[in-house]
């Protein structure tokens, strides 16, 4: 009882209250392209929020919790030091809204815009840990990091937000640093989790 009651008051970094979540594969004869794909979830989340009853709608490739995660190597390019070898974050795939649909509490800076997603622009949101250790001291908005997707190769990204940090896993244990990219940056996956936030009963807002 102890424990669940310790669980209880992790800060998981999100708020998971009227959240409705759900996976989605779409079939690559009828989205085949990047800007298919990104279309496809633009106007899902467009149509959502229409309704009334959606606050926000996103889409991601890891949901927090879930156990999954994608981890890669990153590199500063423009810290207060010379980088370090070794640098590794957890990589999310997320839409514009999926920062308002999770709750993620933003600590300074802003979210990435739905029109920087569609134009697949190189802007990254970081968490709080990534930022603390990349620019110690320092804002990190307008810096610089080197990262590699699937796609496209190694790339410079310009960080325009800081986020609170999540729990991809267990909530027992650390959270991980997190670089979060537009969904058509790094080749917009056809496999996505929805995430949505009701007004009222998450089960009966879509």
């Amino acid at each position: 009882v102890r424990s669940l009651r310790g669980l209880e008051r992790v800060d998981l970094g999100f708020e998971p209250d009227s959240v409705l979540t759900f996976q989605v594969t779409l079939p690559s004869a009828r989205y085949p392209d990047v800007a298919d794909r990104t279309k496809f979830f633009a106007r899902l989340a467009d149509e959502a929020v229409r309704t009334g009853q959606v606050e926000a709608l996103g889409a991601t490739s890891v949901l927090p919790l879930s156990g999954e995660f994608w981890t890669s190597p990153y590199q500063v390019t423009d810290g207060p030091a010379p980088d370090v070898l070794g640098r590794e974050a957890n990589y999310q795939m997320v839409t514009a809204g999926t920062f308002e649909a999770l709750g993620l509490r933003l600590v300074t800076g802003r979210a990435f815009t739905a029109e920087e997603e569609r134009a697949a622009k190189d802007v990254v949101v970081v968490d709080r840990l990534l930022a603390a250790s990349a620019w110690p001291g320092e804002s990190p908005i307008g810096r610089k990091l080197w990262a590699e997707g699937p796609a496209g190769g190694p790339r410079t990204f310009q960080v325009v937000g800081v986020v609170e940090p999540i729990h991809l896993d267990d909530p027992r244990g650390p959270t991980r640093e997190t670089i979060f990219f537009p969904h058509a940056t790094l080749g917009a996956f056809s496999s996505m989790t929805v995430v949505a936030r009701s007004t009222g009963a998450p089960a009966l807002s879509l």
